[in-house]
């Protein structure tokens, strides 16, 4: 089982290769998504071959420490026998791998969500698997927009007292003018004008 961060030996077995002194193995990796094509990475050599003239058989370790961008590569060791004329390569067949690593917690972009200011504070989320968790902490702050429904109430109420009282000034003006303010006036002036008359009259007589 690969898992992320952990040291993982690669294991190279060789069966009866030789000269021993001309003996090298090297280490490839491909990627799927650099169109799989193997890159060598690493070539071991054995300085204490270097008397060996006859065959050998021998197993050969390399560590490493796969990380999630190594999920789904392939790795292949081959053993090279480095002779004057063009170097012998007996190749393994690829070692698929699978790395195991912990959850990773992303932040999601364009996402429209519906919120009240109740819903502002402190948030934890935390994703887990087999190999470990992640954990991502969120402040969410709701700053208050104009609703357009609380504006359209302010509108309402405002046309209901201008309404109030233009209405309110409209009764007023009816019952001072039905109740003959002026009227009254006319009368008083008749009522004077009747009394001077009245007392040119006995002044007449007299």
């Amino acid at each position: 089982m690969w898992v992320e961060g952990n040291q993982t030996e690669l294991r190279c077995e060789i069966e009866n290769v030789g000269p021993g002194h001309k003996l090298s193995v090297r280490w490839s990796r491909a990627d799927p998504k650099h169109n799989n094509a193997f890159t060598q990475f690493n070539e071991t050599s054995f300085p204490d071959l270097v008397n060996k003239t006859n065959n050998v058989s021998m197993t050969v370790n390399l560590t490493i420490t796969p990380s999630r961008e190594d999920d789904g590569v392939q790795y292949q060791c081959a053993a090279v026998l480095n002779v004057d004329q063009p170097p012998l390569n007996y190749t393994s067949q690829p070692l698929n791998i699978t790395v195991y690593y912990k959850p990773n917690i992303t932040q999601p972009l364009n996402e429209a969500l519906s919120i009240t200011e109740e819903d502002q504070g402190q948030y934890i989320c935390t994703a887990y698997n087999d190999v470990g968790q992640a954990t991502r902490n969120v402040t969410v702050t709701v700053i208050a927009g104009h609703n357009p429904h609380f504006i359209y109430y302010i509108v309402a109420i405002i046309v209901m007292v201008v309404s109030a009282v233009v209405i309110a000034v409209c009764c007023t003006y009816y019952r001072r003018t039905r109740m003959g303010q002026y009227i009254l006036k006319h009368l008083r002036s008749r009522r004077h004008n009747g009394y001077l008359d009245h007392n040119a009259e006995d002044q007449a007589q007299l």
